[in-house]
């Protein structure tokens, strides 16, 4: 953005273009976007470098998306036993009841929320990483996973290491992001990218 011109002349830093290129209020959060402004001119600017494509020429040339709901189970009943015996678990069971299944959302906090949410993900990182290799596994298939937890994401790294996984997380600098991004759609032999929702 920094490169981009107004005026032909003089580049625009960040909050120069982002004044000159939208409508914002001021939140105690922040700016908030609210609508852009000068788009002709925007486009005008971005036309001498960049490439755009309408998705209705492109799909064509597409794969088709699959959205499907798949339900995955731990294959070990230990693993579970052993997380309903795990002391943060036994926590949230004497806070909210021994049955956590029927606990109302009201009953649970949202830091014990995120701690059952984080235990599920890890029970279901083994079947997962089964599943993608299922799939993928002598094709050319490329496949992206999101997951709440770092950890989570580290370990389907791990179980998921034959297919050369790059991995994006909140912390990861932008650099490390273009890195992964370019070395996913570029590189044969990466075929899983691991995201942090």
């Amino acid at each position: 953005w920094t490169h981009l011109k107004a005026t032909g002349t003089t580049p625009l830093g960040f909050s120069d273009f982002m004044f000159r290129y939208g409508v914002y209020n001021q939140t105690k959060y922040g700016y908030r976007f609210i609508k852009t402004k000068n788009v002709d001119e925007l486009k005008d600017s971005l036309s001498t470098f960049m490439l755009r494509r309408k998705k209705e020429d492109v799909l064509k040339d597409m794969p088709p998306i699959v959205l499907a709901d798949l339900v995955v189970e731990t294959e070990h009943a230990k693993d579970l036993k052993d997380l309903e015996s795990h002391p943060e678990i036994q926590l949230i069971k004497a806070t909210i009841g021994e049955d956590v299944s029927k606990a109302t959302l009201e009953e649970v906090s949202q830091k014990e929320l995120a701690t059952l949410r984080r235990y599920v993900g890890i029970l279901k990182v083994r079947p997962v990483a089964n599943l993608v290799k299922d799939e993928i596994r002598g094709t050319d298939t490329k496949i992206v996973l999101f997951a709440w937890h770092k950890e989570v994401l580290a370990m389907l790294k791990i179980e998921l290491a034959e297919f050369n996984p790059v991995t994006i997380v909140g912390d990861t600098p932008m650099v490390g992001r273009q890195e992964a991004v370019d070395t996913f759609q570029n590189d044969p032999t990466c075929q899983v990218f691991l995201g942090q929702i």
